[in-house]
């Protein structure tokens, strides 16, 4: 092989790679957010929550601006905390680039409700709304109970 082969196919290389990290770079250069849901024991009488958790893994900060669970079936609706938890830091909030916060409702509720309407709360689908207009849901289903 001759030395202008070589270096052209070294060229050729190291453009893909460039090209691949500018496409990663672009991707997480805005707010990146990923939801989340888990149980969680609160306070001293150890009350049962669930909590919806929006981590955000891009870059620049972004505003939570409502949270809740969307009911299965397409005109189930959603469960909404109309009185929040203290526990729960107050709407909006601002989600820095790296930063995430948790909101919390009570496990019981979120299961009457279900039982009130004939749903399982299995399929329940957490989601956060973002100040930017966007509705982030949990890739799960469920409130972390089996």
């Amino acid at each position: 092989m001759k030395t202008a082969e070589v270096l052209s196919i070294i060229a050729i290389g190291m453009s893909t790679v460039s090209l691949g990290w500018q496409i990663v770079s672009w991707r997480r250069s805005g707010a990146l957010i990923r939801a989340t849901v888990n149980q969680a024991l609160v306070g001293h009488e150890g009350i049962w929550c669930t909590n919806v958790t929006a981590r955000n893994l891009g870059r620049m900060a972004v505003s939570v601006t409502n949270w809740g669970y969307q009911l299965p079936g397409r005109k189930a609706g959603n469960i909404f905390m109309t009185r929040p938890l203290p526990i729960s830091p107050t709407l909006p909030h601002r989600l820095e680039a790296g930063a995430e916060v948790s909101f919390y409702m009570e496990t019981d509720a979120i299961q009457q409700v279900c039982k009130q309407k004939g749903l399982p709360y299995q399929r329940v689908r957490a989601w956060v709304d973002l100040g930017d207009g966007r509705r982030i849901k949990a890739r799960r289903r469920g409130i972390g109970l089996k």
